[in-house]
């Protein structure tokens, strides 16, 4: 990382206010201070000293733990952010590089976290026929939708629905891929159903650090995972998958997704796959337009989050054991 960043310039120059505001943003800016650790066309990563993460982002992009969901974007464009830039932060917003002045606006939209089902405001007891029929449903609608991502085939059978395809020896990598993260999907389906520490274990090593991009594929399905057994209050189970993800996640993968594990073990993630997991499980009649936004979810994140998901619903479904310890 470039450590030759510019200060904050509180001289003057461009400026633009936040929209929307994650729910762990707050944690981030109270440091007071923090640096630049990625910059990307519609997203800015910074880190607080004391670790937490920022993530200034474009409007057009569904908000998250982390954002700042910044308008005009052309502002922070203006300022022309790089690594190692430094900010500083108080309750009226953050200054900037460049002059760069971003405000917090009170009428900020808040940005949801995953509460049990049958505690949230609105959402009665969990139907289970209900979340059947949602199930089903989405396996279905993933044939028409062509989900993004080289994991899209796993969907249908990671919902219960399909048998995997036969194995075979990997001749891509793409392929080896699929068949990674197959073997870690039957481990989660195991532990689900036998309560074996082992099948935990040998999921997370499958999982972790698997794939490319700022958020591998792996860590996605395992961020979906948690907020799945959250969101049907499955707390031992939750409790057990992510104190052993956080464990093993500091050596497989990099910091940014580590900070969206542990978000998404609080019950944190983007909008969209809130709403997707809650259409889903309701059977919502919008479920398939919600499934879409998913598409709006980084690459294939959005997909990959819900391939993680699908075996915690399936084993609700086929009234799983308790784990054991």
């Amino acid at each position: 990382m470039n450590r030759r960043g510019r200060p904050p310039d509180p001289s003057g120059g461009p400026a633009c206010r936040v929209e929307a505001e994650g729910p762990l943003a707050a944690f981030a800016l109270a440091d007071g201070a923090l640096r630049v650790i990625a910059v990307f066309a519609r997203t800015v990563y910074a880190e607080s000293p004391g670790g937490k993460l920022l993530c200034l982002a474009h409007t057009d992009l569904p908000p998250g733990p982390f954002t700042l969901a910044c308008t005009p974007w052309e502002a922070v464009l203006t300022a022309g952010i790089r690594e190692g830039d430094a900010f500083t932060a108080d309750n009226a917003g953050l200054q900037g590089p460049g002059g760069l002045r971003i405000c917090r606006d009170a009428a900020a939209s808040p940005v949801p976290s995953v509460s049990a089902l049958s505690a949230s405001p609105g959402f009665p007891a969990i139907d289970l026929r209900r979340m059947a029929a949602g199930l089903a449903r989405t396996a279905g609608l993933c044939a028409l939708l062509h989900p993004s991502g080289a994991l899209a085939p796993l969907l249908p059978p990671a919902a219960g629905v399909e048998r995997y395809p036969s194995r075979r020896s990997p001749r891509t990598l793409e392929e080896a891929l699929l068949e990674a993260v197959r073997e870690g999907l039957d481990s989660l389906s195991a532990w689900l159903r036998e309560g074996r520490p082992a099948d935990l274990a040998a999921a997370l090593d499958s999982l972790l650090g698997l794939g490319q991009g700022l958020t591998p594929s792996g860590d996605d399905m395992t961020g979906g995972f948690l907020l799945a057994l959250r969101l049907l209050g499955d707390t031992a189970r939750h409790d057990m998958a992510a104190r052993e993800a956080l464990r093993r996640a500091p050596d497989r993968t990099n910091r940014i997704s580590l900070a969206y594990l542990r978000a998404a073990a609080q019950g944190h993630a983007s909008s969209v796959l809130h709403e997707a997991l809650n259409a889903l499980c309701r059977n919502a009649p919008e479920l398939p337009d919600v499934l879409r936004g998913l598409d709006r979810m980084g690459h294939s994140s959005g997909w990959d989050a819900l391939l993680g998901s699908l075996p915690v619903f399936a084993a609700a479904l086929n009234r799983i054991t308790p784990p054991r310890n």
